[in-house]
């Protein structure tokens, strides 16, 4: 599946100058990575129920509590889907939003592999030049 598109992402102002860096999923692992393995979480809105089927992918294991099973030093379902597919090279996945308030029409992209060129260009939007330069632009 080719995706051409814009998404968004939120994370803390003081990361704000490194905005396609996966550094900070490394740290402490995510949903859909482990620690150690860097992601870039960003939201967008996409149809993904096709895709789970082909790739047996249930909604129960990607919604599952993976920070309280990995806290139990368990391997969470979801980071077991992140592996297989992986592994089979693919890039990323596209996974409803498991935020509390997220609508049923929210959806996020999750990337394991990205940089500056295609087939996996990630790209950053800021026209006005307002993101900092390094962490030493906040106070």
């Amino acid at each position: 599946m080719r995706l051409q598109g814009v998404a968004f992402r939120a994370h803390d102002p003081r990361w704000s100058f490194k905005p396609l860096s996966g550094e900070g999923a490394a740290l402490y692992g995510g949903r859909f990575n482990r620690k150690d393995m860097p992601a870039l979480y960003l939201a967008l809105d996409a149809i993904t129920d096709a895709a789970r089927t082909t790739h047996h992918v249930k909604l129960s294991d990607m919604r599952c509590a993976w920070f309280l099973e990995a806290s139990a030093g368990a391997d969470p379902a979801s980071w077991k889907i992140a592996d297989r597919l992986s592994a089979k090279g693919y890039a990323g996945l596209l996974t409803p939003s498991f935020a509390p308030g997220a609508t049923e029409s929210a959806h996020n992209l999750v990337l394991w592999k990205w940089g500056a060129v295609l087939p996996t260009r990630v790209t950053v939007y800021d026209p006005s030049g307002r993101l900092p330069k390094d962490q030493l632009s906040w106070p």
